[in-house]
């Protein structure tokens, strides 16, 4: 704890990738100088912010973690998932009562994206060149919180929609989408190849996505086969999944060998 500050962070840049201690309004600051050094130089910028606030367990940080959860409440759940749950790999059940306050938690952590986005959003503004600036919001999953027994967080299997659907959108000044939802499956792939056509850049040959920008202009569109893996936890349990349906396959530590003398660890 003494060291979550920004001198302990200069000094242990580590502490970024620790899952207790993500904090996005570090990300966001190193985004500014990043567009800030750019500018100077007149350079163009390509700047990827990955902010993982609302990942499990889903902390957040005053006043956030009680933005959608009461401030009388003081049980596990106070300021994000509790230990037990996250010790058990997910499967330890919190408890109807304890659910709607995991779920406000997410919910805090969102909001707290949220205002990091519109504060880079602003700093655009301030720069003057929100007029001259690509903006793409997306993530890389979904998430459960508990809907149909399906469980919390995601990856470990695919059933329902919720973990297994990703939300993007996309801003350009240069063109007005009229803010059309596109409800047809696309996939991550699909993203470089819009972003490439929408620069006026060449799209690679080797590329298996396509460009969306045709259907964000009102183009018909049935929509892509979509392929997803899952699997995560090299376990044999599967959280929430009463008879463990999963595709089996060998534990990680019987595929792993060590060669000698190089020391390599060899799948």
């Amino acid at each position: 704890g003494f060291i979550l500050n920004p001198v302990g962070r200069s000094v242990f840049p580590e502490i970024s990738g620790m899952t207790l201690n993500k904090d996005p309004w570090y990300i966001t600051q190193t985004t500014k100088k990043s567009i800030k050094k750019a500018l100077k130089k007149n350079q163009p910028f390509f700047v990827l912010y990955f902010s993982s606030s609302n990942h499990f367990p889903y902390v957040t940080k005053y006043p956030y973690y009680q933005a959608y959860t009461p401030k009388s409440y003081h049980g596990k759940q106070k300021y994000g998932l509790d230990s037990a749950v996250l010790g058990s790999y997910l499967e330890a059940f919190p408890g109807k009562t304890e659910i709607p306050y995991i779920v406000g938690h997410y919910d805090n952590a969102t909001r707290l994206f949220d205002d990091n986005v519109g504060e880079l959003l602003g700093f655009l503004k301030k720069c003057h060149i929100e007029q001259n600036t690509l903006v793409l919001v997306m993530s890389d999953h979904g998430e459960n919180l508990y809907e149909e027994n399906y469980g919390v967080a995601h990856g470990d299997h695919l059933l329902g929609p919720y973990s297994n659907n990703f939300v993007w959108g996309i801003y350009s000044p240069f063109e007005d989408f009229k803010g059309r939802r596109i409800e047809k499956t696309v996939r991550d792939i699909d993203v470089a190849p819009t972003l490439l056509e929408l620069l006026g850049q060449k799209i690679p040959a080797f590329f298996k996505g396509h460009s969306l920008l045709p259907v964000i202009r009102g183009a018909d569109f049935p929509g892509y086969p979509a392929y997803m893996e899952t699997g995560i936890w090299h376990t044999p349990a599967t959280p929430f999944i009463e008879n463990r349906i999963r595709i089996p396959y060998p534990h990680i530590l019987t595929m792993l060998q060590i060669e000698m003398p190089s020391g390599t660890i060899s799948l």
